[in-house]
């Protein structure tokens, strides 16, 4: 049975990317140990588990030439590694049609890309192709079957603010505005005793520790996050695209919510789709849109802490995920503060140190034990 759907393209879903494997002659050690440390190194937090023959999760048959397409997407492939033969049928059109790229074994540890000459070394390959793999599979505009009616049941559950003011009104036209990413200085303890009149968070994972979680705002694109939170919280995504991607998987959940979108209010990069910001930067972005008269900021350390990733985290890599860069994210965060003309705050000495560098002046308040109203 499971070879049968395998060719039909049909792949139980795991969570987090993948790369596809195709290990199609007589099996070598070769390639596939130099590419995965390589993959390791380039992308420390990738979460990289692998399909294909005989490589991680064992395809017992190779899909039908129209059904690569299914496949790929259901493994949630950002990338595409044959060896020991040519392209299967139907493989390189998927590949074309998705946006993935895909890449071929060569002599003495090289591979080739269909487009270009080989590289000599696997970590030179992924260096060439970083933001090709970051971006994963291009999806069909065209909505699965079962997918329309789930987002008509799911669109009657959220309600949107139309514009700045409405998000101004509706949060009582705020003049203290904390915006908390997820990073160590986000609990610091100057924070604990200080006052605001509203709160950002990002995603949810504060939740479980219970600093500061009852936030006005909360930045996500996330099922989970959504559910999570307490209906009554705003919710504001990145794109207008994220929203629709999102509203089938939220369908059954209870109550009714409140949104927006950066696309809509004029806050997302047009960048052609090859940087990201985070939802930390968005947040900064409509938090400095608002125009308080203090902007307190923490938890946007950068990957840079030296306390790791995340508070009492010590097993994340302490580096952006692929979709996301340092230096971009940086530009993208001075560039909105530069609009700032209230009082700019921040328990993040890596954030200081970095704004300063870009001749931004930002309020060290780790030192104090509460706010001056």
């Amino acid at each position: 049975m499971a070879r049968m759907l395998q060719r039909w393209g049909w792949l139980r879903r795991r969570k987090g990317r993948s790369v596809l494997c195709l290990q199609l002659g007589p099996g070598e050690a070769g390639p596939w140990e130099p590419l995965f440390e390589a993959l390791t190194q380039r992308f420390p937090r990738l979460r990289c588990y692998s399909y294909g023959l005989d490589r991680g999760t064992p395809l017992g048959a190779l899909p039908s030439p129209q059904a690569w397409s299914r496949l790929l997407l259901r493994a949630k492939a950002h990338g595409v590694f044959l060896a020991g033969g040519p392209a299967p049928p139907g493989l390189a059109e998927a590949c074309a049609a998705l946006n993935l790229p895909l890449f071929e074994a060569a002599p003495r540890g090289a591979w080739s890309a269909p487009e270009g000459s080989p590289e000599g070394s696997a970590d030179a390959l992924l260096a060439r192709f970083e933001r090709a793999l970051a971006q994963g599979p291009a999806r069909s505009a065209r909505a699965r079957r079962g997918d329309r009616l789930l987002r008509a049941l799911a669109r009657r559950r959220f309600e949107r603010l139309q514009d700045l003011a409405a998000l101004r009104e509706a949060l009582g036209h705020p003049e203290v505005i904390w915006a908390l990413g997820n990073g160590p200085s986000s609990e610091d303890p100057t924070l604990a005793s200080a006052a605001y009149d509203s709160l950002f968070r990002v995603n949810h994972s504060w939740k479980a520790r219970g600093f500061l979680s009852q936030p006005e705002v909360v930045f996500t694109g996330l099922r989970g996050t959504v559910a999570a939170v307490p209906g009554n919280t705003l919710l504001i995504f990145q794109r207008e695209a994220d929203f629709e991607a999102l509203l089938p998987r939220c369908a059954f959940l209870p109550g009714r919510r409140c949104f927006m979108t950066a696309e809509q209010l004029g806050l997302f990069p047009d960048t052609g789709g090859v940087f990201r910001p985070t939802n930390g930067a968005i947040m900064i972005a409509v938090a400095v849109a608002l125009a308080p008269k203090r902007l307190r900021i923490a938890g946007m350390d950068l990957f840079a802490h030296p306390a790791g990733a995340y508070p009492g985290d010590e097993a994340t890599p302490n580096a952006y995920t692929v979709a996301h860069d340092r230096q971009d994210e940086l530009s993208f965060l001075a560039t909105q503060l530069a609009h700032y003309e209230g009082t700019l705050e921040t328990t993040s000495p890596v954030l200081k140190a970095a704004l300063a560098e870009r001749g931004l002046i930002v309020h060290d308040v780790t030192q104090e034990n509460e706010d001056p109203r």
